[in-house]
């Protein structure tokens, strides 16, 4: 074989073409896996891509329930400001002390509701009506 030059040089030849077939094979096999990830990661981000919008709406319904606490908040500031005005035109004449019952009489009798006032003076609308009844007993009963 190796005596004949031409069937040396068509060996030579044909192995170094197999050579280069392999490296193209390979070559194109190590491109179709970087494809395949590349496209593995396009997925992803376009998965992503939706978790901003998820993450926008999420933040815009915290901003409006601090709106909502915000705005509650002013009001109780608004009645605490009214009450502290009324104590100081008082001028502290009286020497007694206003129970929460009497408070609650009083803003009941001036047409404030049951709901509103369980909240403003911090108990449970059960809490309200029990005091509003037992004072309504107490009246019958007299």
């Amino acid at each position: 074989m190796l005596e004949n030059p031409w069937l040396f040089t068509v060996f030579f030849l044909g192995g170094i073409f197999t050579f280069f077939a392999v490296l193209v094979g390979v070559f194109f096999l190590w491109l179709r896996r970087r494809r395949r990830a590349f496209d593995e990661e396009l997925q992803l981000q376009v998965a992503r891509e939706s978790e901003p919008d998820i993450q926008l709406r999420n933040l815009e319904n915290q901003i409006e329930k601090l709106i909502a606490v915000n705005n509650e908040l002013n009001e109780r500031l608004k009645w605490i400001e009214s009450q502290l005005s009324g104590l100081l035109a008082q001028g502290g004449k009286s020497n007694r002390k206003t129970t929460l019952e009497e408070q609650v009489y009083r803003a009941f009798d001036r047409g404030q509701p049951i709901t509103e006032l369980a909240r403003q003076f911090g108990r449970n609308k059960g809490e309200i009506e029990l005091m509003l009844n037992l004072r309504r007993m107490r009246r019958e009963g007299e």
